[in-house]
């Protein structure tokens, strides 16, 4: 029989800033502002200088390519 190793937990700093832009995306009223306002917060939790998000769905009018921390002329 083997030990289950436990999971790694997340440490309180990165816990608080996840549920800061959680609360940040209930508040959203568009998709831009989810560029302006989420992306950051999501490039800094990863340590990253950039974040991307492509979003496609039926009850969208287009898909949405977001993204923070790249040239202005990527689409």
């Amino acid at each position: 029989m083997s030990a289950v190793e436990p999971s790694p937990s997340l440490p309180a700093e990165e816990a608080l800033q996840l549920v800061d832009l959680l609360e940040t995306v209930l508040k959203l009223r568009d998709m831009g502002e989810f560029e302006e306002r989420v992306l950051p917060g999501v490039a800094r939790m990863m340590r990253s200088s950039s974040a991307v998000l492509y979003a496609i769905d039926p009850r969208l009018p287009a898909p949405h390519f977001l993204h923070h921390g790249l040239p202005p002329a990527t689409k």
